[in-house]
């Protein structure tokens, strides 16, 4: 008899200690300490909130301590599927009888029973031939001009780092595949052997007979002790940029409500406007604090930056490392 595994993310948030099922996500007292004391007391808010005038404050660096969020459609137009998009996503493409349900590939539990259904889908998941978007590169630029506070992101890829985003810049709330281990004695494995099984389709196995997996955050397992260490950074972040994810997927999303109140929050994103206005973001509060992009983030990111002074730069920045 088969009992279906249910994928969850092990509840390891940076919370108060009250029971789980009383929290609420969205209430940045349930999930953040106290403001820090020198964070600003006079927000700075958008009067249009278009990209002209988000290009020309970032020009100016009236924000200092930028925090970004990111997800898997920044990585769009570098060739890697997302996730969950309907007819394209991943998920969407798995045609594996032996799967009780899609999400069972990233499950630990069910990787551990059977790795083969994990591994049959893995050679997408290698992503070293692949080039970093407009966005990726975005990420550098803020941080080339010492406003970036820090980029915690979802993805798996590891592109921003190809872009040049230097490592205590980031967190890669999910993992990676660039380090892999034994899932029962937690060996370190060549990360070169296990592309080549990972190409090939086959499973990778310890000499303690534990099977190897990327160090990619499964469903039943906690996020990398960096993700805690650092979340606690974004309550000193002046602004607040979403790219390329709905925040679905928790804890990571409940980075977005650990900003300080006064705190701008801009969401650039293909769709999910309702997902967010349901979440506590108020778009279309005349006080403007939180503003929306529905569209393509590579082109909403060029338009932002033709009204900096940066234009230039990012250009640079793509040609050199291309």
């Amino acid at each position: 008899m088969f009992f279906r595994i249910r994928p969850f993310f092990m509840p390891n948030l940076l919370l108060t200690a009250r029971p789980f099922s009383q929290r609420n996500p969205f209430d940045p007292e349930a999930i953040a300490p106290s403001i820090p004391e020198d964070q600003p007391n006079d927000p700075i808010y958008f009067e249009k909130g278009d990209t002209r005038e988000i290009g020309k404050k970032l020009s100016a660096k009236i924000y200092k301590k930028i925090a970004v969020m990111t997800g898997s459609g920044i990585s769009v137009k570098a060739g890697i599927h997302d996730f969950r998009t309907p007819t394209t996503g991943l998920y969407a493409q798995i045609e594996d009888p032996d799967l009780p349900f899609p999400e069972a590939i990233f499950d630990l539990n069910y990787f551990k029973l059977d790795p083969e259904p994990f591994y049959r889908i893995s050679p997408n998941l290698i992503t070293t031939n692949k080039i970093p978007t407009l966005t990726h590169y975005f990420l550098k630029l803020l941080e080339d001009q010492g406003i970036l506070l820090m980029c915690y992101t979802q993805n798996i890829d590891s592109l921003e780092k190809k872009a040049g985003l230097s490592s205590k810049k980031l967190v890669q709330a999910h993992g990676n595949v660039d380090h892999s281990h034994c899932t029962s004695c937690k060996k370190d494995y060549p990360i070169s052997e296990l592309r080549q099984h990972m190409l090939s389709k086959q499973p990778a196995f310890c000499e303690c007979g534990g099977t190897i997996k990327p160090d990619i955050v499964f469903f039943g397992e906690k996020l990398p002790q960096e993700f805690h260490s650092k979340s606690e950074l974004i309550l000193y972040a002046d602004l607040l940029l979403i790219i390329g994810t709905s925040l679905t997927a928790y804890p990571f999303a409940s980075l977005a409500q650990m900003v300080s109140p006064n705190t701008p929050r801009i969401v650039i994103n293909k769709g999910g406007y309702n997902a967010f206005a349901q979440n506590g973001f108020k778009f279309d509060s005349e006080m403007k604090r939180d503003i929306f992009f529905d569209g393509d983030c590579d082109e909403i990111i060029s338009d932002i930056v033709k009204d900096t002074q940066w234009d230039d730069s990012l250009k640079k920045l793509v040609e050199r490392k291309n």
